[in-house]
């Protein structure tokens, strides 16, 4: 009898001690999880695992019991390198979690804080103790993982891959002019904070304009006067203008090198889940939706900053401006006077200093010669790739000979709620 109750009471006690997980199946998010699962008592070597699977953009969540060296194996597969296991990616990746207290893995994932597995890209989250996000580098507050497992293999993409496929899309590029079809006048060198004009003459001194009726170039051209130029105040959009926006973008996403972008970043889980249709829209969002910089106006769009340029409110400088062809149209009719140079770099990267409009431009990374087509993708490739940060991309010198250069992203702050998107705030090739 004293035995029986010795048993009884270590089965009691080892029940008691056990456990307790929400367990279900392959649920269609956490939502439908806690509704339809159930708790499970587990087995003493057991702990309480979380499984969310991404596959073609559809989430499926699954809650068990798992053995606690075998589940803590799993998160540890977590961060291996040119996996799809936990990538951040909307369209292909697997993260696993383990805790070991009764009903811990309610929680859609209950990865530490401390770390940055799983997080790559997350936006700053005050209730984490380090951040992940790309501004965590600027503002010194990332986890200590984060140069080595965000770093190098972000949103599923390595670096290197970036690197190769930016050189295809220069290669693509067959609308970009070559080098005897203009000849600019650097002149002097500056700096980009001196109101002094040292360059008396223009920057351009021949272009051959018949590259400018190509199809291409003429849509592109079309576009750069529907902007208001003076950030503060809302854009007003025309039917006309918006069949423009709508003529490039098709341009643009029938040709090669918005085909293979799509291809590219499709791969990645990057791209939507609804072939072209939907990545045209994305890209038209991206760049060419307003949202607001200044007095909560509708006054500015990624393409307006990027390839055409702004007044601050202010009127005294200017904001944005990379393109060269809106660079040559504008000192052409007499609106840009060309100050000087800061930096030049191979292949026609120019840090240029002018006065647009009578305000100044301290500083516009341009690269001279890429089509519209050309920018639009890599910039894109960027963005998307690496918001909010350094873009390292491959061109081609006078030889022909691959070079490293680098590319600024930078997102605007909010989301865009029904794609989870981000606005481009600006891309431009830093020459530093």
């Amino acid at each position: 009898m004293k035995h029986y109750l010795l048993l009884c009471l270590y089965m009691f006690t080892s029940k008691a001690l056990a456990t307790v997980c929400w367990t279900c199946d392959a649920a269609n998010g956490n939502e439908d999880c806690l509704s339809n699962g159930r708790n499970e008592t587990c087995a003493d070597n057991e702990v309480c695992q979380n499984e969310v699977r991404v596959h073609r953009c559809k989430t499926l969540v699954t809650k068990r019991c798992k053995q606690r060296e075998a589940c803590h194996s799993n998160q540890a597969q977590n961060v291996n390198e040119g996996s799809i296991q936990c990538n951040n990616n909307d369209a292909n990746s697997i993260c696993r979690s383990c805790c070991d207290s009764d009903l811990c893995n309610t929680d859609l994932l209950t990865l530490s804080g401390n770390s940055c597995a799983g997080r790559c890209t997350a936006s700053f989250d005050s209730n984490q103790t380090c951040q992940c996000n790309f501004a965590c580098t600027r503002f010194g507050d990332c986890c200590d993982d984060h140069e080595k497992l965000c770093m190098s293999v972000v949103n599923g993409v390595r670096d290197s891959e970036i690197r190769s496929f930016s050189l295809d899309l220069y290669d693509l590029d067959d609308n970009r002019i070559n080098s005897n079809e203009f000849m600019i006048n650097l002149q002097n060198q500056t700096d980009d904070k001196s109101r002094v004009d040292s360059s008396q003459e223009r920057f351009f001194t021949f272009l051959n304009e018949r590259v400018m009726n190509k199809p291409i170039y003429r849509a592109f051209i079309n576009l750069l006067d529907n902007y208001e130029k003076t950030q503060g105040i809302n854009e007003t959009i025309s039917n006309e203008e918006m069949r423009e926006n709508e003529r490039f973008l098709n341009y643009f996403i029938d040709s090669r090198l918005g085909v293979r972008l799509y291809e590219f970043l499709a791969k990645a889980g990057l791209a939507g889940c609804e072939g072209k249709t939907l990545f045209k829209e994305f890209i038209r969002i991206m760049w060419f939706e307003v949202f607001t910089r200044r007095n909560n106006a509708l006054d500015t769009s990624g393409f307006e900053h990027v390839f055409v340029g702004e007044l601050r409110s202010s009127g005294v400088s200017v904001t944005g401006f990379h393109n060269w062809i809106q660079f040559y149209l504008q000192e052409k009719i007499g609106s840009l006077n060309y100050f000087g140079y800061v930096r030049t770099k191979e292949p026609n990267l120019y840090d240029l200093h002018f006065e647009w409009h009578n305000a100044l431009k301290g500083l516009a990374g341009i690269v001279i010669g890429p089509s519209p087509l050309y920018e639009l993708a890599v910039y894109t490739l960027c963005h998307v790739t690496r918001p909010d940060s350094v873009c390292a991309v491959l061109l081609r010198d006078a030889d022909g000979v691959p070079v490293k250069r680098e590319i600024q992203t930078y997102t605007w702050k909010n989301k865009i709620p029904r794609f989870n998107l981000r606005y481009v705030g600006t891309a431009f090739f830093i020459l530093q």
